[in-house]
């Protein structure tokens, strides 16, 4: 097979322009997950002054809002307060609650991680992006 080059600069342009189309849909994406993560941040944070999310989360909301302490602090363990170790001690605990219902979910069938993961990962470069969109 002889090389063509004029064929070889339409698939270069052809690929390059899904690519460009590709990015802007994972750049909207990256967009609409940041404000929704800055939304439920809020959230969170709303929660935790009310005092909905308990009392050791109100206590330490009130410190880290004084400066005395930090989310970071409190999540990475460096924060040694009772409260600290209590919303922790909450946090393991629904964490492990979380791991064995995904792994109930996964062992019917129902949740695959690894599969929802790789979807849309093998999509053609000759087809359009938005052709699979889902409205």
């Amino acid at each position: 097979m002889e090389f063509n080059r004029d064929e070889a600069l339409e698939a270069v342009r052809r690929d390059t322009q899904w690519l460009r189309k590709v990015t802007a849909r994972m750049r909207a994406e990256r967009d609409k997950l940041h404000t929704m993560t800055e939304e439920s941040m809020a959230e969170a944070v709303r929660k935790r002054r009310s005092g909905e999310s308990g009392r050791a989360w109100q206590r330490l909301q009130q410190r880290i809002d004084m400066g005395t302490t930090s989310l970071e602090d409190v999540m990475m363990g460096m924060d040694h307060s009772r409260d600290a170790m209590e919303v922790r001690d909450d946090l393991t605990e629904n964490l492990g609650k979380f791991a064995i219902e995904c792994n109930e979910l996964r062992r019917q069938g129902l949740f695959d991680f690894d599969e929802d993961l790789d979807e849309g990962l093998d999509e053609d470069p000759d087809e359009d992006p938005d052709d699979n969109a889902t409205p």
